[in-house]
């Protein structure tokens, strides 16, 4: 049902906002409740993605919230999940999605958010691990050029040009 996976879109958009806001005065207390914030984020956009196989919306959002559930459990923790990161982003490269009542390709979503996921993983990935700063680069460049110029996301410059920096 459209309206449900909808309802769930936003809602696990507005969960990651939370916990990307969220501070409680004490960096123990900050990281749980981050934590908790961007594990209900990942919950309900996977149950968004069994309402509609074919949207990109939820592929994104369960991968942005399951990358900054990573950060604040920590990179190394967290290695396991790189896999279902990947998967997640490289689905929604292949999917549509609906963009003020019109459908794009999903790489476009969030000024092809996907590409700056998937840049910003494999830059802070350990080499042993899949880290890989030429794809790295290469995602955050199709990013930053492709990106719409009337309502650009600044992290896909910022991004690149910390690889950039890093080569």
């Amino acid at each position: 049902d459209a309206e449900k996976y909808d309802a769930r879109v936003i809602q696990s958009r507005c969960v990651y906002y939370q916990g990307m806001i969220v501070d409680l005065g004490d960096e123990d207390k900050t990281t749980e409740a981050k934590k908790e914030r961007f594990g209900l984020g990942k919950t309900l956009a996977d149950n968004a993605q069994k309402l509609q196989k074919g949207r990109a919306e939820a592929y994104y959002y369960f991968g942005i919230n399951l990358g900054r559930w990573a950060e604040a459990n920590g990179i190394m923790k967290s290695l396991s999940e790189r896999h279902n990161l990947r998967r997640s982003m490289e689905s929604v490269l292949v999917k549509t999605a609906i963009l003020n009542g019109k459908t794009i390709p999903g790489k476009e979503w969030d000024a092809y958010g996907a590409n700056r996921t998937l840049g910003r993983m494999y830059f802070k990935l350990p080499g042993a691990f899949g880290g890989d700063n030429e794809k790295a680069e290469m995602y955050l460049r199709e990013a930053y050029a492709k990106e719409p110029k009337d309502r650009p996301n600044t992290l896909n410059g910022y991004y690149l040009a910390e690889v950039l920096v890093a080569v």
